[in-house]
């Protein structure tokens, strides 16, 4: 996004550093209107968490500016 570009041009050179995570269609019970719902197809919190802890054990040479994770398919 805009913000977080310019954000990361105004602070990169103090070493640090600015990630968007984009995170697609997450199973969370706020989303979950119906529990029934089949929610297989959805990415998982955990999963989230394992990109947001990748982003922050990476290099400190290396950034990930935008990360996104979506679900593969859509049920049938």
């Amino acid at each position: 996004t805009g913000f977080s570009e310019s954000l990361f041009l105004e602070v990169r050179n103090h070493g640090i550093k600015v990630t968007t995570l984009f995170p697609g269609s997450v199973d969370s019970k706020s989303h979950r209107h119906d529990p029934t719902e089949d929610t297989e197809w959805k990415v998982r919190p955990e999963e989230v968490g394992e990109a947001c802890h990748h982003i922050l054990t990476t290099r400190q040479f290396n950034l990930i500016s935008k990360l996104e994770i979506r679900p593969l398919r859509k049920p049938s």
